[in-house]
Formats: C-alpha cells, sequence, structure tokens
C-alpha cells in the first residue's frame, strides 16, 4: 500500500482512535454498571417495605422499581412501564422511569388533590 494513500493520518491517529473508542466502551460499561448497582440497591430498598408491610399484614397493591407515570411527548405516548405481572394480590413490575420505586399499599393515596379532605379527616380524629 501506497504510505501516501493515507493522506494526513499516520499510525499514532490510527491509534488514538481506537483508544478513544476503547475508552468510550469503557466508560459505557461503567455507566451499565452504575446503573445496575443503583437499580439493585433500589430493589432491596423497596423489598424492606414491601416485607415490613407484609409482616404486619398490610396488603401491598404494586411493588414497582421505577415510576410508572403516562408520559406523552407531543402527540407520542410513551409506555408506563416496562414489564408487569400480577402474583397473588400483588402487582410487580418495572417502570420506565428510573428514578426509583415504590411500594403502593392498600388505603395509601398519594393523590395531592385530597390532602385538604385528608387533612380535615385528620383533624377531626376520624
Amino acid at each position: 500500500m501506497n504510505p501516501r494513500a493515507l493522506g494526513h493520518w499516520s499510525p499514532w491517529l490510527l491509534a488514538a482512535d481506537t483508544s478513544l473508542i476503547a475508552a468510550w466502551g469503557a466508560f459505557l460499561y461503567s455507566v451499565a454498571l452504575m446503573l445496575l448497582g443503583l437499580g439493585f440497591v433500589i430493589f432491596v430498598h423497596e423489598l424492606g417495605h414491601f416485607l415490613a408491610a407484609k409482616m404486619f399484614g398490610v396488603k401491598c397493591e404494586k411493588f414497582y422499581i421505577g415510576f410508572d407515570v403516562p408520559m406523552k411527548i407531543g402527540p407520542i405516548r410513551l409506555p408506563s412501564r416496562l414489564a408487569r405481572f400480577q402474583w397473588g394480590e400483588t402487582e410487580y413490575g418495572i417502570g420506565s422511569i428510573p428514578l426509583g420505586g415504590y411500594v403502593k399499599m392498600l388505603g395509601q393515596d398519594d393523590d395531592p388533590r385530597n390532602l385538604k379532605e385528608e387533612n380535615q379527616r385528620i383533624l377531626a380524629g376520624d
């Protein structure tokens, strides 16, 4: 091969390109490991809530890793969950927003529109 065919490219630049690719690969691998580790920590944390509720006889309606909120970007509706299945009285799933997780227990109402009514009920002693 004619050495001038490569123009201004040299073996050093080609080596730098492959090391850059290797560095990006290592970075992406590290990010993937970090996300898996974070997911495991979230799973163990939520499992603690779930097992404590079960130990005291509280029915758990949902056990999710990630949040399963409906999302819409313009006219496009995105899925709120990646996977789910029912086992016994509890729905287990993986939400599409991987920023935490939750266990929904029977009677739990997180709707802020009901906050005033809930506070009045608590103050009345019901």
